[in-house]
């Protein structure tokens, strides 16, 4: 997405801007988000589904994503699990 470039958020249709590359809510809540999540690809596909989490989250869906083999960045884009 680029910077300015609008996207639709959730169940609510919420629309909000990417600040910096990150929207200003997570995928998940109307919190600002903390981690990027990379999710990898089903099965048969070839594309990578990233999630916008908040702290909360995140930290609940940790041993999720953990076993999915997700990859977490930070804002500054330092990885946080793999």
């Amino acid at each position: 997405m680029r910077l300015g470039q609008k996207e639709v958020l959730g169940r609510t249709g919420q629309e909000t801007e990417c600040v910096g590359g990150w929207p200003e809510r997570a995928c998940c809540c109307s919190a600002a988000p903390m981690v990027k999540v990379l999710l990898p690809s089903p099965r048969g596909t070839s594309h990578v589904v990233d999630l916008y989490l908040c702290g909360h989250h995140y930290r609940r869906s940790f041993g999720t994503l953990v076993e999915s083999g997700a990859t977490t960045l930070t804002r500054d884009q330092a990885t946080v699990s793999r």
